[in-house]
């Protein structure tokens, strides 16, 4: 009894799918229209959006000064009495804080502002000829939104979890100039950082020096003499290294190849889309027909 149920849902599926296939060949002309009209779009976009390149770096952070050079225990013993004398031994120069200043608004508005990138990173809005703003000069882009700009869509910052090393990339239209975009801003971050770990010893040496000039105590002396002994440890490994807080593993070279646009994805996307496209166009043809008669 089942067996003529299945050979007549069989003959339906193949009548529905004959018909099918004579309505989108009837319908070739406006399917093949829509797909090419999607492909030249495609086309056109692939080609005459602008090329961007990425250059990256392999960098590793640093730890921070206290746990090198041996430091660790002896702030381990002297951390309560560096907290009485109100002292800040830690320089602050470990991994989160390396790559939030990367990021800082400090270390990238001074980065534009310095390269003049500004009329770069904004060039449809700024009047060469002119040497101005394009419009309102209250409507100008400002420090403020360029840091925004540079943050969200020209730098990338990214962690690799196993290896705890942080890839540094700029996406820009210049290749030689990502480049030395991100050389510069990986420079400028242990540069601020040093400069900054630099202060903070000497604030705390000047300190100490000067408490040492008035306790009598022998014993706190002697404490106090192991603190400056530590600051000046600090000072000085601030001072002899360049790489203070980003080491480089993998310097930024300038791409040899664009990152995109990918033409050839973008086309033959806009080849299936427009072929989708094509066929609901002829169904709903089709559908308008038989509802208007």
């Amino acid at each position: 009894m089942s067996q003529p149920l299945v050979k007549r849902d069989n003959l339906s599926d193949e009548i529905n799918l004959r018909e099918l296939a004579l309505l989108l060949w009837g319908g070739r002309g406006l399917a093949a229209l829509v797909a090419g009209m999607c492909t030249l779009a495609a086309v056109m976009y692939a080609f005459l959006a602008p090329e961007l390149f990425r250059s990256e770096a392999l960098v590793e952070p640093q730890e921070p000064a206290e746990d090198r050079g041996g430091l660790g225990s002896a702030l381990g013993q002297l951390g309560s009495l560096a907290e009485i004398a109100g002292l800040n031994v830690n320089d602050g120069a470990g991994r989160a804080v390396a790559l939030a200043t990367l990021k800082s608004r400090t270390v990238i508005e001074a980065f534009v502002r310095d390269e003049g990138l500004m009329q770069r990173i904004y060039e449809s809005r700024w009047d060469p000829a002119r040497n101005e703003w394009k419009g309102d000069p209250a409507d100008a882009p400002t420090l403020w939104e360029a840091h925004k700009t540079f943050v969200d869509e020209l730098l990338k910052v990214s962690e690799d979890s196993s290896s705890g090393l942080v890839t540094v990339a700029i996406k820009w239209k210049d290749p030689e100039e990502a480049r030395h975009w991100v050389q510069e801003l990986i420079a400028r971050t242990n540069q601020h950082l040093k400069a900054r770990a630099i202060e903070e010893s000497d604030r705390n040496l000047a300190y100490l020096q000067a408490q040492l000039g008035s306790i009598g105590q022998l014993e706190l002396r002697q404490s106090l003499y192991s603190l400056v002994e530590v600051e000046l440890k600090k000072a000085m490994l601030a001072k002899g290294s360049e790489e203070f807080a980003l080491k480089t593993i993998d310097p930024a070279v300038v791409p040899m190849e664009r990152e995109s646009p990918k033409r050839a994805m973008i086309i033959a996307l806009g080849l299936i889309a427009g072929l989708l496209a094509g066929g609901i166009c002829v169904f709903v043809r089709h559908e308008w027909r038989n509802g208007a008669t």
